[in-house]
């Protein structure tokens, strides 16, 4: 329209002896010139011939009033034809300018209702442009589509089509629209029927399988400015984003976005950093997770190296017969996502991230490992839950030797007990100084018991890291599980007693379970010679009970250590239990019996 401000309304009113009264009232118009008005055949998007002239608008008053029996060609026509008549009303510039049109509006069946729906039309190319299309449905139940784009270029026509399938899919046309003119931006069309004659109401393009594709000069893809998902592939605001984590190339990173459509569909769009441009990426979805490996289950569309974007419409896994999977399923699936150098170089990862019910959850535990012999190695163990209830465990050593593969065991209860083999993880690659595994249970010989994480935090257990190709030489160990030392710690001295230059200190540790990991550390012990240890009741110097019989101190490192749960009656004792104990700890001379001590401190209450 010429005026955009201008507005205003027809009013069909039935009068006596067949007659219909059309009032058209403007809010607006030019003054003194009467502004010529007719009733046509079709929608106003579609375009049609007169078939009733109607008074001119009066220019001082915008309105005019007709009364109508028949049309112009002599067919009588009542009200009730006319208002479920197949018309629209133009009002005029004047009659020496009919061209320009001020006011139109449908009528009868192709009055507009109230139900409409919006979509977003997103920019495509170098010359894209941002807009909408709304599809308005009109009381016969068919549609209006108005597509408005923002910064159209005056003098252009945008051809539209309404496509098969989802843009990220894009398949063939199934509606031809009008264009969109240039100059006003807009282009409408009526919608009754697709090009190949099937019929189409509104509540049947709200469920459509489509999108629609506007584009400059002539339609062809290369041109496309604009485009959008409509009918079953709006998307909804349901979605689901997982980390890509760099791989074999560095700072190649991102993220796999996952968004669900109105159908149940899922829209997989993949965005990295880093890409060369130019380059095409192949990406898959795999069965299981990252660190398990697995087959190829999905293929998605190749990374564009130069925008760093994938985008593809997920309705069902690969092959001919593959079995249809929604979002909901894909976002509990058992799989995870690889992006590859390229189709020849399907062996170089870019990035990889888990999805579905393998994703982290944000839940972890961090376990020390300590170095046991000269030549092993210290670093952690890190418990990460995922979405499933399973568990990540990532162990990370400091500076193993490139050519080395260590294996790595979970045993039952503490370091200092020791006990049997539960769980086998993945060795450590020495290139990396890391091994990951998915831990779901323990192992066959072991019960083959699910084991979820929240279990595997509980659990009395230790980590093991042996030495190459040999079981019996730990390298690396650490407790896990209930095992896990809190951080409360008290030191006890141990002083020189019948042997000269032997001393050193008790170190009471609380662990997770509350019992108590006592480490004795002795300076001055000799190679060879073995030290036992007991906790009594009492102060030192008076006779007291033993309680506790502690591991032997060890003359070739000074070091015992021992896991205490209870006293030798069988009663329990807790860390905060022996913080209170009256007690104090001998450390013997194993070749003299127990009558030489070499070290003695009082522990609990009495030590202080």
């Amino acid at each position: 329209m010429s005026n955009p401000d201008l507005s205003g309304t027809v009013t069909f009113l039935e009068k006596k002896d067949n007659i219909t009264s059309v009032r058209i009232k403007l809010t607006a118009g030019p003054v003194g010139v009467p502004h010529p008005a007719h009733i046509h055949l079709n929608t106003a998007a579609e375009g049609g011939a007169i078939v009733i002239s109607l008074n001119d608008v009066d220019g001082e008053s915008g309105y005019s009033e007709t009364d109508v029996t028949k049309r112009d060609d002599g067919t009588p026509v009542s009200y009730a034809q006319l208002i479920d008549f197949n018309g629209y009303v133009n009002v005029h510039a004047s009659q020496d300018n009919l061209g320009e049109l001020i006011a139109q509006g449908d009528i009868g069946i192709n009055e507009l209702s109230t139900t409409s729906k919006t979509y977003s039309l997103d920019t495509l190319g170098a010359k894209g442009l941002k807009g909408t299309a709304t599809f308005t449905k009109r009381v016969n139940g068919t549609t209006l589509l108005a597509i408005a784009l923002d910064k159209a270029t005056a003098g252009n026509q945008y051809p539209a089509q309404l496509h098969l399938r989802s843009a990220a899919e894009g398949e063939g046309i199934a509606k031809s629209l009008t264009s969109v003119n240039g100059t006003t931006g807009k282009g409408a069309t009526n919608i009754k029927k697709l090009d190949d004659g099937t019929d189409i109401t509104y509540d049947q393009l709200m469920d459509f399988d489509g999108h629609l594709r506007v584009y400059e000069g002539t339609a062809d893809l290369a041109n496309a400015v604009s485009q959008g998902d409509i009918g079953g592939n709006e998307l909804t605001t349901t979605t689901k984003t997982y980390q890509l984590f760099t791989k074999q190339v560095a700072r190649v990173n991102g993220t796999a976005r996952f968004d669900k459509r109105k159908n149940g569909n899922t829209l997989v769009t993949l965005n990295l950093n880093e890409t060369t441009a130019g380059n095409q990426h192949p990406a898959h979805v795999h069965l299981n997770t990252a660190v398990e490996g697995g087959a190829i289950v999905i293929s998605l569309a190749d990374v564009n190296g130069t925008t760093g974007r994938s985008r593809t419409t997920v309705r069902k896994m690969d092959g001919a017969s593959g079995m249809a999977i929604s979002y909901d399923s894909l976002v509990t699936f058992n799989g995870y996502i690889n992006v590859h150098q390229s189709m020849t170089d399907l062996g170089t990862l870019l990035a990889q991230g888990d999805i579905g019910k393998n994703e982290l959850t944000g839940k972890k535990e961090e376990y020390r490992l300590d170095q046991l012999t000269t030549t092993g190695f210290g670093g952690t163990a890190r418990f990460e839950e995922r979405a499933s209830g399973n568990t990540l465990v990532t162990l990370t050593l400091v500076a193993t030797p490139a050519a080395g593969s260590y294996p790595a065991r979970i045993l039952t209860n503490s370091a200092v007990e020791g006990g049997r083999v539960v769980i086998s993880l993945n060795n450590v690659d020495g290139r990396t100084g890391i091994s990951q595994t998915n831990v779901k249970k323990l192992d066959a010989a072991a019960g083959d018991t699910t084991l979820q994480y929240a279990r595997l935090l509980e659990y009395n257990g230790h980590l093991n890291v042996y030495a190459e190709a040999d079981l019996n030489t730990a390298v690396a160990q650490g407790d896990v599980g209930i095992n896990k030392l809190t951080g409360a710690s008290r030191t006890y001295p141990l002083l020189q007693k019948d042997v000269t230059g032997i001393s050193g200190d008790a170190k009471f540790e609380e662990r997770k379970n509350g019992s108590t990991l006592v480490t004795l550390t002795l300076s001055g012990t000799t190679a060879g010679v073995v030290y036992p240890a007991h906790l009594f009741k009492n102060v030192a110097g008076a006779s007291g009970e033993a309680v506790v019989d502690l591991r032997n101190v060890d003359g070739q490192t000074g070091v015992s250590k021992t896991n205490v749960k209870a006293l030798k009656d069988g009663k329990a004792i807790t860390y905060s239990g022996w913080l209170t104990y009256n007690g104090y700890l001998n450390v013997y001379l194993g070749q003299t019996g127990p009558g030489t001590i070499v070290a003695q401190g009082n522990v609990g209450s009495t030590a202080f």
